[in-house]
């Protein structure tokens, strides 16, 4: 078996087949690989843990005067892969570019005294705000208990004002009473001086 060989299914690479290269630069067809990669993690040469979408396609040449090998299968995954690292170099680089511009940009802003004036004033205005709303919240809560008290205040009131109007509904009723009572007694004293008189009446006869 020569090194041109995919070691999963033994069959020689061709362009009639797709060749991939794992991570680990070892190489393999396509479908051979994915239904490896179903039932195990690894690289099944080195065994290194390896994931589906660590794949690269491999470009082979195959004609009379070249044969191709696994070393070539390195060179194109090398290839691909220092491509895919510069592409992302420069788009890391144009990245930082805008980022640094736009930093350049804020740090003249900052540097405007009439900024930092606005700055100052919106700040001043934040800090009235907070105290006033502060001062606002403090208040309601003074009127709240001012509001309770005098709930509490009327509710005693109108107790008293109920215990009242039943104690002069008392006193009424005693003084009724007491009125007849003494009409009772003035009563019953007449009629002791007419007893009174008839005996001596019936005494000097």
């Amino acid at each position: 078996m020569s090194s041109a060989t995919c070691i999963i299914c033994l069959v020689a690479f061709s362009e009639e087949l797709e060749v991939v290269s794992l991570k680990c630069r070892h190489c393999f067809h396509r479908n051979c690989i994915r239904d490896w990669l179903k039932v195990r993690q690894d690289c099944p040469q080195c065994r290194k843990v390896v994931h589906h979408r660590q794949m690269y396609r491999v470009i082979l040449s195959f004609d009379t005067n070249y044969e191709t090998n696994e070393d070539q299968a390195r060179n194109d995954f090398d290839r691909v892969l220092f491509e895919s690292q510069k592409e992302r170099i420069i788009h890391l680089e144009n990245q930082l570019k805008k980022v640094t511009k736009e930093n350049e940009g804020l740090q003249k802003l900052l540097s405007n005294t009439k900024l930092h004036t606005e700055i100052k004033i919106v700040r001043q205005k934040v800090n009235y705000t907070i105290l006033k709303e502060y001062i606002i919240n403090i208040s309601r809560q003074e009127i709240n208990e001012l509001r309770q008290n005098e709930q509490i205040q009327a509710e005693e009131i109108e107790s008293l004002t109920d215990e009242l109007t039943k104690a002069r509904s008392v006193e009424e009723k005693l003084r009724t009473t007491l009125n007849q009572i003494q009409k009772l007694i003035v009563d019953a004293s007449e009629s002791e001086d007419a007893i009174t008189f008839f005996e001596n009446f019936v005494d000097s006869d």
